[in-house]
């Protein structure tokens, strides 16, 4: 038997996409002038208070900050953000905007399908690391998309394997880690949320939060689902799931919509659950078990029940 992580959320499931064509997207700064907080930011929560980004296709950061009863304290705030380029590392550093009320900085542009910003903050006397994962087009891609896949209904669905559902394009797509080994899974369902074979996708998954991992996927048995290690210690703060195809990428993080917060600290994540499951071997249906221990006096006797599902 095999312990299996469940990356249940509380939150509802949102679909963020990117396709082979690409939107026009205003500059960071425009974007700050519409709204005190811009529309195409990703909002984090810390302990210190909550931090909103926003990166355009072109690599522009404006960065807003607030206290924790909700007041603008980005003025106060500093950092720099990194990233890489090749074998080198580079670094640009978030300075105080009057025009935009932001930090901002000049990042890369997002060349890849996938691409990680890492930052470092310091604010309320506090540091805070963390890490970006972004799509060409930046954050504004993530909410034009998700705003679609809002109209998906995942109210009915049922993980086969116990992981967690989550919309990424076309695809549904299941998430599911396995606590001994580190291994992570990812299938393909249909309308009826059963398994179907992987095909021609190719899957990644980047893990955010201070310490970032993305983990490239290979085929598993029969193509039955995509599998890769990853090693996070507790509940991942953050996952990203990007699936491509030929001529088209998607990208989606679990659990998110536009006007959701992501919890980075201080309060609640992903939920972890353990489940005990047998593997079929074409990674298909599998068995749940449930074992129950039960004490009763202070004596060596003991009670357990199982129950097969």
């Amino acid at each position: 038997m095999k312990k299996l992580v469940s990356l249940a959320l509380a939150v509802s499931f949102a679909l963020v996409s990117v396709g082979c064509g690409k939107q026009k997207q205003g500059s960071a700064r425009e974007s700050a002038a519409e709204s005190p907080i811009a529309s195409t930011s990703v909002v984090e929560v810390y302990e210190q208070g909550q931090i909103a980004w926003n990166v355009d296709e072109n690599g522009q950061l404006l960065v807003r900050v607030q206290d924790g009863v909700g007041a603008d304290t980005t003025r106060k705030a500093s950092g720099t953000i990194e990233w890489n380029e090749g074998d080198a590392v580079k670094s640009a550093k978030l300075s105080f905007d009057e025009q935009s009320n932001a930090l901002v900085a000049q990042g890369p542009v997002p060349k890849d399908d996938l691409n990680e910003i890492r930052y470092a903050l310091v604010y309320e006397g506090e540091p805070v690391i963390g890490s970006l994962h972004v799509p060409r087009a930046g954050t504004a891609a993530l909410h034009v998309e998700a705003e679609a896949a809002a109209k998906v209904d995942v109210t009915s669905a049922v993980a086969p394997h116990g992981g967690v559902v989550q919309i990424v394009g076309e695809d549904r797509v299941e998430i599911v880690a396995d606590d001994d080994s580190d291994e992570v899974r990812v299938y393909l369902l249909d309308a009826s949320w059963k398994p179907i074979v992987v095909g021609d996708r190719k899957i990644t998954l980047a893990i955010g939060g201070a310490k970032p991992q993305v983990i490239v996927l290979v085929p598993g048995e029969s193509g039955a689902y995509c599998v890769g290690h990853w090693h996070v210690v507790g509940q991942p703060p953050r996952v990203t799931v990007m699936i491509k195809r030929p001529g088209v990428t998607h990208v989606a993080i679990v659990g998110w919509h536009p006007g959701a917060k992501i919890v980075m600290a201080g309060g609640p994540r992903v939920k972890v659950k353990v489940k005990g499951v047998h593997w079929s071997g074409n990674g298909g249906p599998t068995t749940m078990v449930k074992i129950d221990v039960k004490e009763h006096g202070h004596g060596p006797k003991g009670k357990m029940k199982i129950k097969f599902k």
